[in-house]
């Protein structure tokens, strides 16, 4: 896809764009760093200023590397249609509403 301002990234020079908007390319996909996390560009909508993202560490995988919170930049804000998806680990009890979505995860050999 062709970048357009304030998209920026190789081969344009950093003046086309803003300095919180360069992308990178990664495996031949679009990448944005936001607070120190790298995210797949899934679908940048110009029309609409609508930016899919996935972190790119949960994009192939259900375990993340790293437990973590995902906090945006004042330039980024949640469109209404997005869900909030808390995960609970190390509990030694969850309540059993909560059961049927239960799963596994190994992190560093110890199973959460």
């Amino acid at each position: 896809q062709n970048l357009s301002y304030p998209f920026w990234g190789d081969p344009q020079a950093f003046y086309c764009g803003l300095p919180e908007f360069q992308l990178e390319c990664q495996s031949g996909f679009p990448v944005i760093h936001i607070n120190s996390e790298r995210f797949r560009v899934l679908k940048i909508d110009h029309e609409n200023h609508i930016l899919r993202l996935t972190r790119l560490d949960l994009y192939n995988s259900t375990c993340p590397s790293r437990f973590m919170n995902t906090t945006l930049t004042y330039l980024f804000s949640y469109t209404p249609n997005f869900g909030n998806l808390t995960l609970f680990y190390g509990c030694s009890s969850v309540s059993p509403a909560l059961s049927p979505n239960k799963f596994s995860c190994t992190l560093q050999q110890d199973a959460k």
